[in-house]
């Protein structure tokens, strides 16, 4: 099929279109005939071209606006590859999605839980979210290993979020889930309350690519200092103050901080004697058993069903959010 061949499938294809009117059956498999015989050279000319596959299924303004920025005009941030592709250097990372992401779920908390919802379900909603404000073409690229980026990049988030003990591996039942656990939803709850000055519309669709290097586990550095801010009393009751949760009965509420002091003299203790910061797999398992015992010791699964029954994020911050 030649370049000719395709315009004029595409003639075809749009006439059908500009008729406006229910196809009979003949019709209908011309039209998949003129389909299926434009998608089968999808592949080659984008091999003859060397151009990138990408996720269709993620219709964007932003995507389609992001092919008309002048590569000459921005030499530096382009790659070159060796299979003679090239692209921005825009998309987002893993890093990028964290602060968002952990606002997401404080949101969907009671969601999540009610509808069990699974985690690729969990990742097309927040891309759904931002996807109109945040992407680029290059977010939406079919990587070597079949996945978009995006959604690759996400997993990344979750499990630097989980690592950190942001997010939940596994549920009451022993199953895994991916519910933020008391430190999460309080972390992600302080953005509202105090937002970092660099993104202080906590629910604007719009990501951008943070320039601090990451903390252990990847994570994010803010969220690092915002845990240990939560650590301080005063700090801490403001945020339930905040949040009207002194009529919740929920005597664990006033341990927070010292939650949060745990967790701060940990990472303390430990992060100084690591090479350049990076968890190893032996760090890792002394983190995850840290985690675990407080856990048990405050029963905090427990404390996170009892106030996903009594504090729905989402309707609480809904006025903040018109």
């Amino acid at each position: 099929m030649n370049g000719n061949d395709i315009v004029e499938l595409s003639l075809v294809l749009k006439k059908f279109l500009s008729n406006n009117q229910p196809l009979i059956d003949q019709e209908k498999h011309k039209m998949m005939h003129v389909i299926y015989a434009l998608e089968n050279n999808l592949d080659k000319i984008k091999a003859d071209y060397c151009l990138h596959h990408l996720d269709n299924s993620i219709i964007s303004d932003s995507v389609s606006e992001s092919f008309f920025r002048d590569i000459q005009q921005h030499k530096r941030s382009v790659l070159f590859h060796k299979d003679k592709t090239c692209e921005f250097r825009d998309y987002l990372r893993g890093l990028d999605y964290q602060y968002w992401f952990l606002i997401f779920l404080l949101l969907k908390n009671n969601e999540i839980l009610e509808q069990k919802i699974i985690l690729h379900k969990i990742i097309d909603k927040f891309i759904d979210r931002i996807k109109n404000d945040s992407f680029q073409y290059e977010d939406i690229i079919i990587m070597s290993s079949g996945a978009t980026r995006c959604k690759t990049n996400l997993r990344f988030t979750v499990n630097s979020l989980r690592k950190a003990g942001l997010i939940n591996y596994y549920d009451e039942r022993h199953k895994q889930s991916w519910t933020l656990t008391y430190l999460g939803f309080f972390t992600a709850a302080s953005f509202i309350k105090e937002p970092d000055e660099k993104r202080e519309d906590v629910f604007c669709k719009k990501i951008s690519r943070i320039k601090e290097s990451s903390w252990i586990f990847d994570l994010d550095p803010f969220i690092k200092n915002r845990i240990y801010q939560l650590a301080r009393p005063g700090y801490f009751l403001r945020l339930i103050e905040y949040l009207k949760m002194e009529s919740l009965d929920l005597p664990m509420l006033l341990k927070g901080y010292k939650i949060f002091g745990n967790y701060r003299e940990f990472f303390q203790q430990h992060v100084e004697n690591l090479a350049y910061r990076k968890a190893d797999k032996e760090f890792q398992k002394i983190c995850e058993k840290f985690l675990q015992e407080q856990s048990k010791n405050y029963d905090l699964p427990g404390f996170m069903r009892e106030l996903a029954m009594k504090f729905k994020a989402e309707e609480f911050f809904r006025d903040l959010m018109k």
